[in-house]
């Protein structure tokens, strides 16, 4: 059986907020966590011919996981942003490093028009 507590307010479940908004860090971290390693496998490998064959590299200070982590939640965010698949980090120079300077977050659509090869990309033909 359950027990009633008579002094129940909502106020007083801060508790469950506290933990509600400790996942969300956590969710956040690791979404940011697996963009990072997934781009310094890219730029590590010489087989990848879309990033490290091309020379594309990770600099300073972005190769740190921490200063990576403060500066793409620092960021301009798009309208309607969240962590979720939707949106990307983009290089603003297709050719250029992941550097400072050279990143910013876009939708599916805007990553894609960036693309080295837009016109061959099925997903935006769907759409024109």
């Amino acid at each position: 059986r359950l027990r009633v507590n008579e002094n129940y307010e909502p106020s007083n479940c801060i508790w469950a907020t506290k933990k509600q908004q400790e996942r969300k860090r956590n969710k956040i971290r690791y979404s940011l966590y697996d963009r990072w390693r997934n781009m310094m496998f890219r730029c590590e490998n010489i087989c990848d011919i879309n990033y490290g064959s091309r020379g594309i590299e990770v600099t300073a200070p972005l190769d740190n996981f921490k200063t990576y982590y403060e500066y793409v939640l620092s960021l301009p965010k798009p309208e309607g942003f969240d962590f979720s698949a939707r949106f990307h980090l983009d290089r603003i120079d297709n050719d250029g490093n992941y550097q400072v300077g050279n990143l910013r977050w876009v939708t599916v659509k805007e990553n894609l028009e960036n693309s080295r090869n837009p016109k061959n990309n099925p997903l935006l033909k769907k759409e024109a």
